[in-house]
């Protein structure tokens, strides 16, 4: 689960690692195109990956508004939101 009190570090987490793995030429304040790849492929999986309970949920709610995620994302993440709350059923 998402700790609220972890907000903006799961992306620095996420830009970290990936820079490791990437190698030194793509340091912390100059990431490379591909570390951003990925954090915007994690953040997309948000709209997808379903809540195990009604806590998760609503921890990850509190993280995604917090974060200011969705303003980058289309329909301002309101397929996060939706997938939270249960509406995204297909």
């Amino acid at each position: 689960m998402i700790n609220p009190s972890e907000v903006g570090k799961s992306g620095e987490m996420v830009r970290h690692t990936a820079g490791r793995e990437l190698g030194n030429g793509y340091g912390y304040s100059e990431h490379h195109k591909t570390v951003y790849d990925r954090e915007r492929y994690l953040e997309k999986l948000l709209a997808t990956i379903k809540p195990v309970t009604r806590a998760e949920a609503e921890e990850v709610c509190r993280w995604f508004l917090a974060s200011e995620k969705g303003q980058y994302m289309e329909n301002h993440g309101a397929a996060v939101m939706f997938n939270l709350v249960g509406e995204c059923e297909e």
